[in-house]
């Protein structure tokens, strides 16, 4: 388990946005701790989709994760959605984990903080 992802999470983060090569399974790299962040429900989660989206809590205030497939022809699409709905979400939290490709663009969430992972 990678203890420095579970301490980087912290109550100032609203959530991870996670991009990987393939789709959600236990052999990707971060699963075991991602999993352990929501509880287990990403082992209830695998599917064929290319993008997963989830919402928890985390010490006390709502917490999202969006998985994203990299080369998903729809990226753009599902980040917007990630995007609506983490701001319908009004939190104070402005702090999102991107672990991924550092060539996803994510300008549309200039009104958050991304922290590259």
């Amino acid at each position: 388990m990678n203890k420095n992802l579970l301490e980087t999470i912290s109550p100032k983060y609203l959530g991870i946005i996670w991009a990987t090569k393939g789709l959600l399974s236990e052999k990707l790299e971060y699963f075991e701790e991602i999993n352990y962040l929501f509880n287990g429900i990403l082992n209830k989660s695998k599917n064929s989709e290319k993008t997963t989206l989830l919402l928890g809590n985390s010490f006390g205030n709502p917490f999202f994760l969006t998985h994203i497939q990299e080369n998903d022809s729809m990226i753009e699409q599902n980040l917007d959605q990630t995007l609506q709905i983490i701001k319908s979400l009004n939190s104070d939290n402005k702090n999102i984990l991107f672990i991924g490709d550092k060539k996803i663009k994510l300008t549309k969430f200039k009104d958050f903080k991304i922290q590259i992972f």
